[in-house]
């Protein structure tokens, strides 16, 4: 074959591909199309309504921006995804970040390239307004994030868990029978040491409050890191991500001062399944004492209430990695974090450059 022939036989396969757009929408005209899109593909915890009211309409970032992947040739969109605006802090500088969620196409177009068109062209528009773009891609679409070369790799979100029931553990390796009798008596050995810690620090305390008052925009502002890319973690979003969220039932449990009631740290829990998932937590590592008290005092409120083990899932330096490991949270798995951003930010796509819990997540 000559090279022109070839080359010919290119451009006639240009030609031929399917043309594809984004079109940004207007959400309260879209909402039964984008409602119809979910449907073929996002469960939503069977409540994809509640998303589009909570999260679409009621963020307190601001209305995501929806974009609906087109064809040329058919009449209604054949998929659509949104960037969610996400506040977070870099120093003294307040970025408006974005991350990528409810990306989904058609199943009728469920191929490679329209799904790579949307995910990368809906990033690589956004460097307009926003500092940086990112997503935790679930194992469908990570393949294509994969192979989108304006998407990199940030790190992984460690997911750990710390055992407080031993019993199905020991189950394994012993009768059900001996295991169930052995179970309570190797917990209560291992959990005296963990109340003994707890009356270390004797001026603080610890409390289960169910909303954020203005003691956590406090401690906000004293626990915030100022060389780590951070998402905002004050009342307003912490009430609006957790205590409004329709998929989860949370509480905060709090580190406190016995002489003021100064909040010094806090854990966003749901229990599940007798697992105590933790969301999102902030600790003050100027007091003494706090970091150890949240996690001691945690594992024993948490055994108390009949809980087989918490979970907590997060990705930031090595160091807060260290502290969790060294409170008795092992590695269970990991997924990773992909961003798109101009290249003056690739310096920071590394795990010591960020903070980051399931509280950065669109739940």
């Amino acid at each position: 074959m000559t090279h022109d022939s070839q080359s010919t036989n290119q451009a006639e396969a240009a030609a031929a591909a399917p043309v594809y757009s984004l079109v940004r929408t207007n959400l309260p005209d879209a909402r039964e199309k984008i409602l119809e899109l979910w449907r073929d593909g996002l469960i939503h915890d069977g409540k994809p309504e509640a998303k589009l009211d909570w999260y679409y309409e009621r963020n307190c970032a601001g209305a995501p921006e929806v974009y609906f992947l087109r064809k040329e040739g058919v009449a209604e969109p054949i998929g659509v995804g949104a960037l969610g605006a996400r506040r977070m802090h870099l120093g003294d500088d307040v970025l408006v970040n974005a991350e990528l969620v409810d990306f989904i196409v058609a199943r009728e177009h469920r191929k490679l390239h329209p799904a790579e068109f949307l995910q990368t062209n809906i990033g690589l528009d956004t460097f307009r307004v926003n500092a940086i773009v990112y997503g935790l891609p679930n194992s469908k679409s990570l393949a294509v994030m994969k192979r989108t070369a304006s998407w990199k790799p940030v790190g992984d979100i460690v997911r750990r868990a710390r055992v407080l029931r031993s019993a199905s553990y020991l189950s394994r390796y012993l009768q059900s029978g001996f295991s169930r009798l052995m179970g309570p008596c190797f917990d209560f050995f291992r959990m005296l040491p963990i109340f003994l810690r707890t009356l270390r620090y004797a001026e603080l305390k610890s409390a289960w409050v169910e909303r954020p008052d203005e003691r956590f925009d406090v401690l906000w502002n004293s626990a915030r890191q100022p060389d780590l890319i951070m998402g905002v973690r004050d009342s307003e979003y912490l009430h609006w991500r957790f205590a409004e969220c329709p998929f989860e039932s949370c509480s905060f449990f709090t580190i406190v001062s016995h002489e003021n009631d100064r909040l010094h740290a806090y854990a966003v829990c749901e229990i599940k399944d007798r697992t105590l998932q933790v969301y999102d937590f902030l600790i003050d590592d100027k007091i003494p004492g706090v970091r150890d008290r949240l996690w001691q005092d945690l594992s024993l409120s948490a055994y108390r209430r009949g809980c087989t083990s918490i979970s907590v899932e997060f990705l930031g330096p090595a160091c807060i990695q260290k502290n969790l490991q060294d409170a008795g949270f092992v590695v269970r798995d990991r997924r990773p974090l992909y961003a798109v951003a101009d290249e003056k930010w690739h310096s920071r796509f590394n795990e010591e450059s960020w903070y980051v819990t399931l509280a950065d997540e669109d739940g």
